[in-house]
C-alpha cells in the first residue's frame, strides 16, 4: 500500500499551496489515472507520490508519505519508486539506442522481446536524441517499466505517441499493474480513457484531489468552407538525409498548401514528419529538391522569414527569464518598433493564464507548450507549422489554440499541423498527407472541409 495522509505543499519561494490536505491509499496490483486542467498541480501531485517531493524537490511539506508502513524516501535512496518526466529526453543516459536497450538485459521480463519488437531496430546504433520524439517516449515507457520497481509513476506517458504504439505501451501499463506494482499516470483525459485497466480517476482542482472519472467534450468542427486563396507553398521532390547517414530521412517529398488552408501532416513514430517540418521552415537543407513561395524558389534565409514553426517539445524553445522576455524576444528580431510589439502582446495577453513577469520554466508542461505555440503565433509569419501543438494541452487551452488558429486562416495564411491525433486533423484541416519512412504514401481531402 502506497498512501498519502494529510499532505500540503508549496514550492520553494512561492506561498500557493498547489497541493492542500491530500490524503489517498493506492493498493498494490492497481493502475490510478491523474487529469486536471493545465497548471492544477498534476505533476506535483505526482512527485509526491513517488517521493521526489520533498526529498529532492524542496519547498513547504507537511504530512506523510508511505509505503507498507515505512516513509517513502527519495527513488535513487529507497529503490521503490522510478518516476517518468514529461519529457522523455531526459531519461537517456546512454549514447545510443542499443546501449540504452542493454539495460534492459539486466531485468528480463515476460514482455521483453514484444517490447524490443515495438522499437525501432534500425536505429539501434544511432544516438539516442536522433529519434523523434514519440520514438523516445515509447523507449522511456519501456525502461521505466522494465526496470520492476514496485512504484511507477508517469507523467504523460502516452504523449506524442501514434495510435499502435499509444496502444501498446497501454498494455505494458496493464500488465505492470497486474504484477502487484503500484501504477500511477498524469495524462490528458482522452489517454486516461484509453487505458482499459485503470481502476481509479483522480482530478486536481484547486490545490485539491478528488475523486472523478474524467468527461469527454464533444469536438465542433472548425473548418466549414474550403479555401479560398491560390497555392501558396510548394515542395517539390523533397529529399534529405542527415550527415554521415546513408539512408534518406525524406524522400520524394511533394505537398502543397494554399492560402487560406490548413494542411495536416499525419503518420507513425519516426516516419519523418518533424523532420520535414524543419526543412519547409529552413533550419534543415535539403539534400534534393527545392520548395516554392508563390511560384519563387526559396533558400533556406528565405524560408526563415516567411515560414514559422513549433517544435514538439517546448522546451527546445524556451530559453527567456520571464513570459515577456519570451514574447518579445523574436518580435525585436523582426525590427518592429516598440509600440507595434506592445500592441501584439496587448491583442493576445488574454490567452494567458498567468503574468508576463512570471518565470517560463515554473509553468506546467502544457503551459509551456501553449506559451511556445503563441510566440510562433506573434510572428505573423505567412506559413505556420505546428508540431503536435494540442499535446499536454488541456481543453480550455486547445480551445484557446483552436481561436487562434481560425484567426490566423481567415487572414489568408497557410497553416500546416502535424498529429497523431486523426479526428483533431480532420477537424482542423482542409487536407491531410500521410507519411511513412519518409516519404508521402497518401493525401485526403477532408468531406466536410473540403471544396
Amino acid at each position: 500500500m502506497l498512501s498519502a495522509c494529510n499532505v500540503s505543499f508549496a514550492y520553494a519561494g512561492s506561498q500557493a499551496v498547489v497541493i492542500s490536505d491530500l490524503s489517498v491509499q493506492l493498493p498494490l496490483g492497481s493502475m490510478s489515472f491523474v487529469w486536471g486542467d493545465n497548471g492544477a498541480g498534476k505533476s506535483t501531485f505526482a512527485q509526491i507520490m513517488c517521493g521526489l517531493i520533498p526529498h529532492v524537490v524542496s519547498g513547504q511539506f507537511s504530512g506523510e508519505v508511505e509505503y507498507l508502513g515505512c516513509q517513502l524516501l527519495a527513488p535513487y535512496k529507497s529503490g521503490l519508486a522510478t518516476y517518468l518526466m514529461q519529457n522523455p529526453s531526459l531519461y537517456f543516459h546512454a549514447a545510443t539506442l542499443r546501449e540504452e536497450l542493454s539495460l534492459l538485459e539486466n531485468h528480463r521480463h515476460a514482455l521483453y522481446d514484444e517490447a524490443i519488437d515495438m522499437l525501432p531496430h534500425r536505429k539501434w546504433n544511432e544516438p539516442v536524441r536522433t529519434l523523434s520524439l514519440g520514438e523516445q517516449k515509447l523507449v522511456a515507457v519501456v525502461l521505466v517499466l522494465m526496470h520492476r520497481c514496485p512504484i511507477v509513476v508517469l507523467d504523460e506517458p502516452l504523449a506524442f505517441l501514434d495510435g499502435k504504439a499509444s496502444q501498446f505501451a497501454s498494455h505494458l501499463l496493464s500488465t505492470a499493474a497486474n504484477e502487484d506494482r503500484i501504477i500511477l499516470a498524469v495524462d490528458t483525459p482522452e489517454h486516461g480513457l484509453e487505458m482499459g485497466s485503470v481502476g481509479r480517476y483522480f482530478l486536481v482542482a484547486d490545490s485539491h484531489v478528488v475523486e472523478a472519472k474524467p468527461q469527454i467534450q464533444p469536438r465542433e468542427q472548425l473548418i466549414t468552407s474550403g479555401p479560398t486563396g491560390t497555392e501558396f507553398l510548394k515542395a517539390e521532390g523533397i529529399g534529405f538525409s542527415y550527415r554521415g547517414k546513408e539512408a534518406f530521412h525524406l524522400a520524394g517529398i511533394n505537398l502543397t498548401v494554399a492560402e487560406g488552408e490548413s494542411v495536416g501532416l499525419t503518420g507513425h513514430n519516426g516516419a519523418g514528419k518533424s523532420t520535414l517540418q524543419l526543412v519547409l521552415s529552413g533550419l534543415l537543407r535539403p539534400s534534393n529538391g527545392h520548395v516554392y513561395i508563390k511560384g519563387v524558389q526559396q533558400g533556406i534565409c528565405g524560408l526563415r522569414k516567411r515560414v514559422k514553426c513549433s517544435f514538439q517539445n517546448p522546451d527546445d524553445q524556451l530559453f527567456g527569464n520571464t513570459i515577456m522576455e519570451e514574447l518579445v524576444f523574436g518580435l525585436r528580431n523582426l525590427n518592429l518598433p516598440s509600440s507595434q510589439i506592445h500592441s501584439r502582446i496587448k491583442e493576445v495577453e488574454h490567452y494567458l493564464n498567468c503574468g508576463l513577469a512570471e518565470d517560463p520554466f515554473i509553468l506546467s508542461y502544457g503551459q509551456r507548450k501553449f506559451l511556445t505555440l503563441l510566440s510562433a503565433y506573434l510572428l505573423d509569419p505567412d506559413v505556420l507549422i505546428l508540431d503536435e501543438p494540442t499535446a499536454g494541452l488541456d481543453y480550455s487551452n486547445r480551445q484557446k489554440l483552436y481561436d487562434l488558429l481560425l484567426r490566423f486562416l481567415k487572414q489568408g495564411k497557410s497553416l500546416i499541423i502535424i498529429s497523431h491525433d486523426r479526428s483533431e486533423i480532420e477537424m482542423v484541416c482542409h487536407r491531410t498527407y500521410e507519411m511513412k519512412d519518409g516519404m508521402i504514401v497518401a493525401e485526403s481531402r477532408n468531406y466536410w472541409g473540403g471544396h
